[in-house]
């Protein structure tokens, strides 16, 4: 499984799509850890305003973790969702305030919606 999720994001970078993530959550962390990804693979970690996770990097992984507005003002191509248990409403929230893109659920299976 992890070097299905990694095959896919070094084919989505091979062709110079912009990824990035949201939800630094710990489920999101070991999922980044155990698929050996990285900056490489994702451009940054979008996380709820105010957090103190802001301008910190994802533990075992040089991503750097920003305010989840970058997203909305970045506008990358596709937005792995971390915190996957809350796909929904973090969905639901992008597109309502914005966000175009496509979105990777990664589990249980992975989607691109």
């Amino acid at each position: 499984y992890n070097n299905k999720i990694k095959k896919l994001l070094n084919s989505l970078k091979k062709i110079n799509k912009k990824v990035c993530a949201i939800g630094a959550a710990p489920r999101g962390c070991v999922l980044l850890n155990t698929s050996n990804l990285s900056k490489r693979n994702i451009d940054f970690v979008g996380e709820v305003q105010g957090s103190f996770k802001i301008k910190k990097l994802i533990p075992g992984t040089n991503i750097l973790i920003k305010n989840e507005n970058t997203i909305l003002t970045d506008q990358p191509d596709f937005v792995i969702i971390l915190a996957w248990h809350l796909k929904n409403r973090l969905i639901q929230s992008l597109k309502k305030r914005g966000y175009i893109g496509k979105f990777i659920v990664p589990l249980p299976k992975i989607e691109i919606l």
